[in-house]
This record gives structure tokens, sequence and C-alpha cells, in this order.
């Protein structure tokens, strides 16, 4: 894959967004309480609600024809999306 066809999404500045800063890849920090980047990182994209995540994914082309809404289990459909959780 691409690093123009990933995105790295994650909640730690110092770990998820910092990380993706490192390796020249797209990001987005999924920030609930809306804390302030006070690292001075680059973060492509910010959510507040995963709910959001979807039309960011549709906008960047790396998910297609969706069955359902995202739901509570963040589930995606008919997409190219490789998954790492830690």
């Amino acid at each position: 894959i691409d690093k123009s066809e990933m995105l790295i999404i994650g909640d730690s500045l110092t770990s998820d967004i910092l990380g993706a800063n490192n390796a020249g890849i797209k990001c987005c920090w999924y920030n609930p309480n809306g804390d302030v980047n006070d690292k001075g990182l680059r973060i492509d994209y910010e959510i507040r609600d995963l709910q959001q995540l979807k039309g960011i994914l549709v906008n960047l082309k790396m998910i297609y024809g969706m069955k359902n809404q995202i739901n509570d289990t963040h589930t995606f459909y008919h997409c190219r999306l490789r998954f790492t959780c830690s």
C-alpha cells in the first residue's frame, strides 16, 4: 500500500499522530474532549465523534458502496481499509 492511500486514525498525539507525522502518512486525530494540540504536530483531520470518520473516508475515496451507516460497532462495508488496533 502506498503512503498516499493510508490514513492513521488515533487518539494519542504522542504515539498515533506523531507516528503518522514521522512516517509521512495522513492522520486523523480522534479528539472527543476537544483537547489542544500543544505538541505542534500536523493534523490532517480532527474529529470529535467517530461518526465523522465516514465523511473523511468517503472524501479520500477509501470507502465505497457503504451498505450501512457507521454504528456503535464501527463496521465498514465494501471498503479499502485495513485496521490495526493497539
